[in-house]
């Protein structure tokens, strides 16, 4: 078929980032999101729909950057946006009485996420994840847990970290400087880190955990221990980490998602860049809605992932 460019790209393109699901992958993804939402709710977890738009300034609550999801303009001149994160919506739903401000919510529904062309990132993703409010003993190990005893469980390797080691680690940073470390520490770049520890106002022992951080990844908890050891305001981060068998644990893990406060997970499938699952504690969020303090963590799998990534099944890839 001819190359159409200009207007007429519509007749046979689609916006990058998007795909169309033909039979066989919408039986395959239709499968794997029954197996989650029965797996949820046989857990306790009560099924939600957040809606597919929402006020534009809701969704920069979640994310640095303002440009991350799509934005327009409604009749009556009102800021809106396609839903870029969904974990807001809940928390926003229980701070303003929808939903009960304890208990466990979980949803199955496509986020809508913005990437530059050529970034290969997909700017559609089938989200299903739990939401789990309120204060609750071990609720980090039970949703890591969760995580862990579901049908894809097996086939993950799950990577626990905490935003407040990074916090105390380069507190005498400026929010620049910290950016800066963080997109370093993401990138695994030992010479960027090199170069920003020699140029920054980090003590001594600061500079040396920082530069051993992309070499612990994967060590054990007294690895890191006895790198933190002159520096004892990150030896209760550490000692607070759940011990369950089967995770590995980088203190250098960042988020994109501005607001967690606390331990942070994502899991990994073999042969695969992408995490297949994310998820943390965001105990600030809730009181950003209403003032109140109320405890907020979870996780999401990418559907998508799980479902075309883990062990697809012959005969059930895309149609050409």
């Amino acid at each position: 078929m001819k190359n159409l460019t200009g207007k007429e790209r519509f007749k046979t393109w689609l916006p990058h980032g998007f795909e169309f699901r033909g039979p066989a992958d919408s039986r395959r993804l239709h499968a794997v999101c029954d197996q989650i939402r029965t797996y949820f709710a046989g857990n306790g977890f009560e099924e939600v729909i957040p809606p597919l738009m929402d006020f534009a300034p809701t969704f920069e609550l979640a994310r640095e950057r303002k440009s991350w999801g799509f934005e327009s303009r409604d009749i009556d001149g009102e800021n809106l946006a396609m839903r870029s994160d969904l974990t807001v919506q809940v928390v926003k739903a229980a701070a303003s009485g929808i939903l009960s401000e304890t208990g466990g919510f979980f949803y199955i529904q496509p986020v809508m996420v913005d990437q530059r062309w050529g970034s290969g990132h997909r700017r559609q993703i089938l989200q299903a994840g739990v939401e789990l409010l309120g204060d609750r003993s071990g609720r980090v190990g039970e949703m890591i847990r969760l995580s862990l005893n579901s049908p894809f469980g097996k086939q993950l390797r799950l990577i626990y970290g905490d935003q407040r080691f990074l916090r105390i680690l380069l507190s005498e940073t400026s929010n620049e400087a910290f950016q800066q470390a963080t997109q370093l520490l993401d990138k695994k770049d030992v010479a960027g880190l090199k170069t920003f520890a020699s140029q920054s106002d980090l003590s001594s022992e600061a500079r040396k955990v920082l530069l051993e951080l992309p070499f612990l990844s994967g060590k054990s908890l007294d690895a890191y221990r006895q790198v933190a050891a002159e520096l004892p305001a990150l030896l209760p981060v550490i000692d607070e980490s759940p011990s369950i068998p089967g995770i590995l644990y980088d203190f250098g893990l960042v988020r994109d998602l501005s607001y967690y406060t606390g331990p942070v997970f994502q899991a990994y499938a073999d042969e695969n860049h992408e995490p297949v699952l994310s998820g943390g504690v965001y105990d600030g969020l809730f009181e950003k809605f209403s003032g109140k303090h109320v405890p907020a963590c979870g996780f999401a799998f990418d559907a998508e992932l799980l479902a075309f990534a883990l062990s697809p099944e012959p005969g059930m890839r895309k149609e050409s």
